[in-house]
Formats: structure tokens, sequence, C-alpha cells
């Protein structure tokens, strides 16, 4: 359920064990937007995950240090490498609309869908040659989510009856 947030007249979702649930806030920092998440595993009584739920949060913490520091270099040559070594090893799927790219200051996102399409490497693709230039003094927004199943994403409304 990325970007759901229910309207005062929306019934909404209740949250259940086992539920996997991001939180994920924003500001604008000189001209900036800043974006950041937190991912939490819903569970009656504190204790480790273990199963497919941990796999997907390791793979995930893995791959952002990964690219994180590739992209600190300078370069995006090996982010799919980097990508496919930890969901191979986790056994998940990246989720489609997954992204890595560069943001402009004042911006949020870029003005058209085929701008934005241009200047980030789409990492839900099997393997991709699209390598970002990573320039210095730039921001750069990794938009990446895991799962445990296909990665596809699935419409709100046909998950509820």
């Amino acid at each position: 359920m990325r970007g759901y947030a229910p309207l005062p007249d929306d019934r909404g979702y209740e949250l259940a064990q086992g539920d996997i649930v991001t939180v994920s806030m924003g500001v604008h920092i000189d001209g900036y937007a800043v974006i950041s998440s937190q991912t939490i595993h819903v569970q009656l009584s504190p204790s480790p995950a273990v199963g497919p739920v941990a796999d997907a949060v390791c793979a995930l913490h893995y791959v952002v240090k990964g690219i994180i520091n590739e992209v600190s270099t300078g370069s995006t040559a090996q982010v799919h490498d980097i990508l496919r070594e930890a969901v191979d090893t986790f056994g998940v799927s990246v989720v489609q609309g997954s992204s890595l790219r560069r943001i402009r200051r004042f911006l949020v996102g870029q003005s058209t869908i085929e701008e934005l399409d241009e200047k980030a490497i789409d990492l839900s693709l099997p393997v991709s040659t699209a390598e970002l230039p990573v320039l210095p003094g730039e921001v750069y927004f990794l938009d990446l989510a895991v799962s445990t199943g296909a990665g596809i994403v699935t419409p709100l409304d046909s998950q509820r009856d």
C-alpha cells in the first residue's frame, strides 16, 4: 500500500499481527524535498523478526547501505549488481516502481514523467545498463521497496472485501 492515507470517510485498514508498516515523513530543507522512512513489523510481543520478514528487512538494509556507498564514490555502475546480490541472497523481490534518481532544488519530483524516466535508474528491472551521472553537490533519492512475493503492486481496492 504505497502512499496510503485514508480520508476521514474511509473505513481505513486495521493493522494486524504480522503486518509490515512503513511510515514516511517529508520536509523541505533548503529547497530540497527530504523524505525519511521507518519500517516496522507489527507484533503483539517484542521479539526479533524471523523467516521471510527478517529476510526482507535484511535485504533492504544491506542493499540501501551498498547503493549509498556506491553513489558516494561518484558512480552508479554497480547499483544493479549490489541489488541483485542482496535480493538473491535473501530470496526477495524488488517492488515495481523502485528507483534511484537525482532530485532538483525547489522541485518535488520532476515536471513530467518523461523527464523522470530519463533521469532515473529503474531498480525493479532485472538488469539495466542505465547509469546515472553522479555529480558533486547534487542530491539523489533512493526509493526502494522489497517484497517476499513477486514485487507486483496491487491496488488497495482489489485487496478489500
